[in-house]
């Protein structure tokens, strides 16, 4: 019933929430001047819809009939048939949103992207949804299909102006104007920090379809500017005071506490349903005194830094040399990146395989594993190659933005976009299915008319592009989006 209903509940949902539009069929059609999105689009996280026609909800048994119908398709009619280009695989660079006059223009402030959900924060202050909404993650009221066109969120106290964003595994964290944090999406493991309703059921099933604000935030009379969510964990940072605070899965929190720990703690701790998880925000103290100003998250780990002492602290899973030395051992507590000393970092990204930060100077340093050369390092040596410690990639100077993929990886350097590594479903933005050792240009070809862009005109005329200029990268899973200036 939920699936077949999902289209009266998108019309009932603009109808309440476009309240900035006159009309809701002027909301329906956003087109962005400023962003372009590529790779995989299965499920709508690209914001492109198909081209046979305006389509905004896709079930699951819809899916599924994409999956069998591009099987049946011989190799060359994937490249002439239409709904296989625009809907499933976007491999260059294409605008978000619809495309014509009637079109409502749309300018972007900053992009957020889960492993197959987006977020989009305009000037404005409104925040846009596309992508997998199973969990309500969207948070535009329902749960169950995927969105393949922007759509406003809706808040559950009124329009409010929102100043940040962060889409995690399958949830989302908003940061209000005041400072208030809200939350939707799949809250199991506590990761949207909120009271379960149920007391008696705890966490589990816990879903959250419209952003709620997390009082525990409140309650603690901090000014939250600064949000981050990873695979099943969320991070709230007050910069004023460098206070972090931490709630969802236990051992990617930084408490100093390992879910066989959490065992033997004492039972007064309310809605703590499970030992392995941290359901409310909870302040990492072993961060207190370090003046932290930036937080980022990573699938199972999470990175912390301080500009002013010019250190950076990281907690959580070692797999692959997460944290920058040469062991792989879990770090319960934040740990200083003896690498990283004495360098500003202000911005980085993990796949959980592979590991980049970009410092104030704009180098871009790599570690991780080179499986499909995602470090960008040009070796004579195997591909399966792993960097315990940091390495400058000198070919990417005035790196400002990376972002680590599945498989592959993007950075804005000197204004420019360029990507490495896999380029499988189109996730690097070079064209069909191409992969790289090192850093290549990525060309914009978002301007070539919807009749004349097909994948196959596309891939063979990209070198003739502009290379493509942007501010700002991020991406999840084999699927990037840019910001252009």
């Amino acid at each position: 019933m939920r699936l077949a209903g999902a289209g009266d509940l998108v019309r009932r949902h603009l109808a309440r929430s476009c309240h900035s539009f006159k009309h809701v069929a002027h909301a329906r059609r956003l087109a962005s001047s400023n962003a372009v999105a590529w790779g995989a689009n299965d499920d709508g996280r690209l914001g492109i819809a198909c081209a046979l026609g305006v389509e905004y909800v896709r079930t699951r048994s819809t899916r599924l009939i994409d999956r069998v119908s591009q099987l049946l398709l011989r190799p060359h009619e994937v490249f002439d048939n239409p709904f296989i280009n625009d809907s499933s695989t976007v491999h260059t660079p294409k605008c978000v949103g619809d495309i014509g006059e009637d079109a409502l223009p749309v300018v972007y402030d900053q992009v957020s992207c889960g492993p197959s959900h987006t977020l989009l924060l305009d000037s404005q202050g409104r925040v846009f949804a596309c992508g997998d909404n199973a969990y309500g993650q969207l948070g535009l009221g329902f749960a169950g299909d995927c969105i393949f066109h922007p759509l406003p969120v809706t808040f559950d106290r009124g329009a409010p102006r929102v100043v940040a964003v962060a889409a995690g595994h399958s949830h989302s964290l908003f940061v209000l104007e005041n400072g208030e944090v809200y939350s939707c999406g799949l809250g199991h493991h506590g990761q949207l920090g909120i009271r379960p309703p149920d007391a008696s059921r705890g966490l589990r099933d816990l879903l959250v379809v419209i952003p709620t604000r997390i009082d525990a935030l409140c309650d603690a009379k901090v000014r939250i500017d600064m949000v981050a969510a990873g695979d099943n964990f969320s991070l709230a940072l007050e910069s004023a005071t460098g206070k972090v605070f931490s709630f969802g899965v236990l051992d990617r929190l930084g408490h100093n506490e390992l879910p066989h720990k959490q065992m033997f703690r004492s039972m007064a701790t309310v809605f703590r349903t499970s030992a392995t998880n941290e359901p409310l925000p909870r302040l990492i103290v072993a961060l207190k005194d370090k003046r932290i100003d930036r937080i980022w998250a990573g699938p199972w780990g999470a990175y912390a830094s301080s500009s002013t002492d010019r250190k950076t602290f990281s907690w959580g899973r070692g797999i692959d040399f997460f944290h920058g030395d040469r062991h792989e051992l879990d770090h319960a507590e934040p740990q200083q990146v003896r690498a990283l000393d004495g360098v500003e970092v202000c911005g980085f990204s993990s796949s959980g395989s592979h590991h980049g930060a970009v410092t104030a100077s704009g180098r871009l340093l790599m570690w991780g594993s080179n499986m499909n050369n995602c470090l960008g390092i040009d070796e004579d040596r195997l591909a399966s190659v792993r960097h315990s410690e940091p390495i400058h990639l000198e070919s990417l100077p005035d790196t400002s933005h990376f972002h680590a993929g599945f498989r592959f990886s993007a950075a804005v350097s000197q204004g420019q976009v360029y990507s490495w590594g896999c380029g499988e479903s189109g996730a690097r933005g070079i064209g069909f299915g191409y992969s790289a050792r090192t850093p290549e240009l990525v060309r914009d070809s978002s301007l070539i008319p919807e009749h004349q862009a097909t994948t196959q005109y596309l891939t063979e005329h990209q070198h003739t592009f502009p290379p493509l200029r942007a501010r700002a990268v991020s991406g999840g899973y084999m699927h990037c989006i840019a910001l252009k200036p």
